[in-house]
């Protein structure tokens, strides 16, 4: 079960790391009351039971921005950091970084592939006025 509840903070590490300067929440700690960053990465668990824990997670990764084209452009990155090249079949043995998450240490972990389920599509604007763009992943172990 470890795994399972841990891999979202891994994912956010990743791209953390490959996206400075980003603003990047797994969906457990996105603030609820006070200023919400214009610019953000929601990452949230979105299935597979504990049957289903070490084979098939599924993620879904919501991008929000002020100006449409650049949410476009930022989930279009993420994309491509998670799923590679559009024609390929997914992205296989990525190692998603070790991260510390409340003083507890979460270690690295190489996925058997990570596979989009869609490519990035628009959500329109959420209530807050921010374009929100959406992608689905299935992260394999």
């Amino acid at each position: 079960m470890a795994i399972y509840t841990d891999l979202i903070y891994n994912i956010v590490q990743y791209l953390r790391d490959n996206l400075a300067g980003e603003t990047i929440y797994p969906e457990e700690r996105f603030p609820i009351s006070g200023r919400v960053p214009e610019r953000n990465i929601l990452i949230r668990d979105t299935g597979g039971t504990e049957v289903e824990v070490l084979e098939n997670n599924t993620y879904q990764i919501t991008v929000r921005d002020t100006n449409s084209p650049a949410a476009k452009k930022l989930s279009d990155q993420v994309y491509e950091l998670l799923q590679g090249d559009a024609k390929t079949n997914g992205r296989f043995g990525l190692i998603l970084p070790s991260t510390v998450v409340n003083g507890v240490n979460i270690s690295s972990i190489q996925t058997a592939r990570i596979t989009a389920i869609q490519r990035p599509e628009s959500l329109g604007k959420n209530p807050d006025g921010l374009s929100e763009f959406s992608i689905n992943f299935q992260i394999f172990i």
